[in-house]
């Protein structure tokens, strides 16, 4: 279902499937579980959650088959190999939405972390530049999760005026600023595929 507000600020989903996947070695986007591929189930999830979703793609994948086959699309608008460079793109193809940020690789990820997370936007009333959970997979410890995160029209000056500083982590740039950390029921939806060995460990989980 997805959330209105009385602000009548819709929320977008994008979708980001840009990196290089080198730890991977292999795309990430492309893997699969239960029979269908990552990308695929993720967008299905934001679909349910959002208005719009599309998906972030960098200028190297301008012909990528996802965009061949029809699916919405918002194309890097910078060479910058981050994904704070599709969230820029994302606010530049339209900043008056709030924009519901997911990486690819996020397999065990539920619809309820992310009705959980809008609840959480909701609850603090649209207020806050950002709501996100605090991730406790991540190796530097508990610290936030920018890829599964709602980015607030109103966070776009920082953001844009962050990413022109030459600054390109996301974590950083959402902990600089007014936001929204809540934890986490099920710790492991988190839980994120870099290497191959996650992608067995997430695929025997499913």
């Amino acid at each position: 279902m997805i959330a209105k507000n009385p602000n009548k600020t819709l929320i977008y989903g994008l979708l980001l499937v840009g990196g290089l996947s080198k730890r991977m070695g292999r795309d990430k986007f492309d893997l699969v579980y239960r029979g269908e591929k990552q990308y695929q189930r993720a967008l299905e999830l934001l679909k349910k959650h959002t208005s719009k979703t599309f998906i972030s793609l960098g200028r190297e994948q301008k012909n990528n088959r996802m965009n061949e086959q029809g699916y919405p699309v918002i194309l890097d608008q910078f060479e910058e190999k981050t994904p704070l460079n599709g969230i820029v793109s994302a606010f530049l193809f339209n900043p008056r939405v709030a924009w519901l940020v997911l990486a690819c690789d996020i397999p065990l990820l539920t619809s309820k972390t992310l009705s959980d997370l809008i609840e959480a936007r909701n609850e603090v009333g649209y207020k806050k530049k950002a709501t996100c959970y605090v991730n406790p997979f991540n190796p530097k410890g508990k610290i936030v999760e920018p890829l599964c995160a709602i980015y607030e029209s109103s966070f776009f000056p920082e953001i844009r005026s962050f990413f022109n500083a030459g600054k390109h982590c996301p974590r950083k740039m959402i902990e600089q600023a007014d936001h929204e950390a809540i934890l986490l029921k099920d710790q492991e939806v988190l839980y994120n595929t870099n290497y191959f060995e996650d992608y067995k460990w997430a695929k025997n989980k499913l």
